[in-house]
């Protein structure tokens, strides 16, 4: 599965498909599937590395998939909620 990166600063930033490969993490299938689940919704959607994570966006990131964390966070446009 590839999709543009969308640089977030001037160092190296993982493709989403080379951090997928190196994660050790139990959910790790899970991720992966949620991760084709998103992607499959609409060929705009594109993917980074964020945070140490999956990132998905159109034009601004809408999804930031977080697997170290006991409790999910979603962020809207212009909101952002710590849980």
């Amino acid at each position: 599965m590839t999709n543009a990166t969308k640089p977030t600063s001037r160092k190296s930033v993982p493709t989403v498909d080379g951090f997928m490969e190196a994660l050790v993490h139990p959910h790790k299938t899970a991720v992966q599937e949620l991760r084709e689940c998103i992607l499959s919704i609409d060929g705009r959607i594109h993917e980074q590395v964020k945070w140490n994570a999956p990132s998905f966006y159109l034009e601004d990131n809408f999804a930031t998939h977080r697997a170290t964390g006991s409790r999910q966070r979603l962020k809207e446009k212009g909101q952002s909620e710590a849980i």
